[in-house]
């Protein structure tokens, strides 16, 4: 048994509690309608503008995540069994479908598939628990690094050549508004994790919304993010020649997939080239 399900919610401004208790206190006798205060919003953490500040602030499961990163997970390259995933999961789902079943599910109608949601925070959630697994160690790089970075060409770096300073870190570089991974949601930092081996890395790219209340409401609108691993051959490769083979094999990928479905691949492809500033040519 799931428990009950919150179908719509109502509330109203009252200038006399009395008379208003008056009025719909014939309603405290329905089972099906439960009267209470307005819940009050959960006010936005100092430290919001940093991911893993606002992903701790608003999911229960967060603290259980990072506890089992650092008791279970093997520190140096952070890869998770399958059994280690699905307990991972496990505990996600377990918040999210208790929160999804107290928003009104009239006003679901035109959200977005849950499955949308459980894949956002699969990628989410661990990238933070690496995160905490290595010390929560946040970046915070100003404006004037970032526009000089912006300048620097960093094309012909061999990927095993990186080195970090930690296992995973957070950077952050704030909301860049020519960044918008979807509507209303900005890319503001990015998880970096070593993979074990030299030149191995993964980034899982961050975004922040412009409407804060969605951050509250990850359990119903999927947060915005895109990760992408480094691994295996593309050590040996430079920045750049990663970059663009990585691209290749993700349409590669894509059009097969969508080939099978029999469906139009435009939209999916113009997504990946998006991602590296180009696009489909007229």
């Amino acid at each position: 048994m799931a428990g009950p399900v919150v179908w719509d919610r109502w509330s109203r401004s009252i200038d006399d509690p009395v008379m208003a208790f008056a009025d719909i206190g014939f309603m405290f006798d329905i089972k099906k309608y439960q009267c209470s205060p307005k819940q009050v919003e959960k006010a936005d953490p100092p430290l919001y503008r940093y991911h893993p500040e606002r992903f701790k602030a608003y999911r229960d499961y967060a603290e259980p995540v990072s506890k089992f990163y650092r008791q279970k997970v093997e520190p140096s390259s952070g890869m998770l069994t399958v059994g280690q995933l699905n307990e991972i999961m496990l505990t996600m789902i377990s918040e999210l479908n208790r929160r999804s079943m107290a928003f009104p599910r009239k006003q679901k109608g035109s959200h977005p598939e849950s499955s949308l949601v459980i894949e956002a925070e699969e990628t989410l959630a661990t990238a933070y628990g690496r995160f905490t697994q290595a010390g929560r160690q946040i970046m915070d790089f100003p404006p004037a690094l970032i526009e000089m970075l912006a300048r620097t060409d960093i094309d012909d770096i061999p990927l095993n050549s990186i080195r970090l300073p930690y296992a995973s870190q957070y950077i952050h570089f704030g909301p860049q508004k020519d960044l918008e991974l979807e509507l209303g949601w900005f890319v503001d930092g990015a998880y970096v994790e070593q993979r074990g081996v030299s030149g191995d890395v993964r980034f899982t790219l961050t975004a922040i919304p412009h409407d804060h209340s969605l951050s509250r409401q990850w359990y119903v609108f999927p947060e915005a993010e895109y990760t992408q691993d480094f691994v295996g051959d593309y050590r040996l490769m430079d920045l750049s020649t990663a970059i663009n083979t990585m691209l290749s094999d993700r349409l590669d990928s894509l059009k097969v997939q969508q080939t099978r479905k029999g469906g139009d691949i435009t939209a999916s492809v113009q997504n990946e080239l998006s991602m590296s500033g180009s696009s489909i040519p007229d």
